[in-house]
């Protein structure tokens, strides 16, 4: 599988922390020779999109779009942290523009998680 970024994500990665951009380094050294790392945790975000997240360390992920086998990385945001106990959902900050970029690609209107 391959990547893409779009400004918008190194736009976002820019401004984070130090620290969680060595880290978001680190992720996609390990996603690139084994997406399915259990500590990346990536998986699909919704019901029917192409939306995917993975782990850059607890609080942070990074979530983009499915096409073909390349994968675009459009958002990275912090995820606060759930009481234990309570439901975790799909990252919603940025996620809208990744579903309707989604839904573009395959000419679905936007819904499902979120």
């Amino acid at each position: 599988m391959r990547s893409q970024t779009t400004a918008q994500f190194r736009a976002l990665l820019s401004e984070a922390p130090q620290a969680i951009q060595a880290k978001a380094r680190a992720a996609y050294r390990l996603w690139s020779e084994s997406p399915s790392h259990p500590s990346l945790r990536f998986k699909k975000v919704h019901d029917t999109l192409p939306v995917y997240s993975v782990r850059i360390d607890l609080g942070w992920r990074a979530v983009g779009v499915l096409q073909g086998d390349v994968q675009i990385l459009r958002v990275v945001r912090s995820q606060s942290r759930i009481p234990r106990g309570r439901k975790r959902r799909a990252p919603g900050i940025g996620l809208e523009s990744c579903l309707q970029v989604g839904a573009a690609h395959a000419g679905a209107a936007p819904g499902g998680r979120g």
